[in-house]
């Protein structure tokens, strides 16, 4: 049993700690740098609520009390589902929209290589208390 977890945190910190600093190409103009949280760090992390398709399923992250770990969190969530970053799956747009008082993460990507496009709201209320959102139309792609 104790082989099976120094084998599974292992990987873990392998994966998490193979690429400090990622930088991402959004449809803009703009790069968005972001520092990758520790392999200890999410493996804290607990996923709750519903699917993320709207605000109203949207993902709940627990498990974590720094906001700067939240987009590793996002990531993480959207490659159980789709696979690998950057292979199976790119992100398009990340922005924050806010819904009946709660703020939301918002991730357009699209899933590779067919090119469908995707949308994924996670609820972030509890980490962007003092950040000012924007409504955005849950709907469209």
């Amino acid at each position: 049993m104790k082989l099976k977890i120094a084998f599974v945190f292992f990987i873990v910190v392998g994966l998490c700690s193979s690429a400090m600093l990622m930088v991402l190409q959004c449809s803009s103009t703009q790069t968005i740098v972001r520092d990758k949280a520790s392999g200890a760090e999410l493996h804290k992390v607990e996923f709750s609520g519903g699917n993320g398709d709207s605000y109203e399923t949207a993902v709940i992250i627990g498990g974590i009390r720094e906001q700067r770990i939240v987009n590793d969190a996002e990531i993480m969530y959207i490659s159980r589902i789709y696979g690998q970053e950057n292979k199976k799956w790119k992100v398009i747009e990340q922005a924050l929209t806010a819904d009946s008082g709660k703020t939301y993460d918002m991730v357009k990507f699209q899933v590779l290589p067919a090119g469908e496009n995707k949308i994924l709201y996670f609820d972030v209320s509890k980490f962007n208390k003092k950040k000012k959102a924007m409504n955005v139309d849950s709907t469209g792609l």
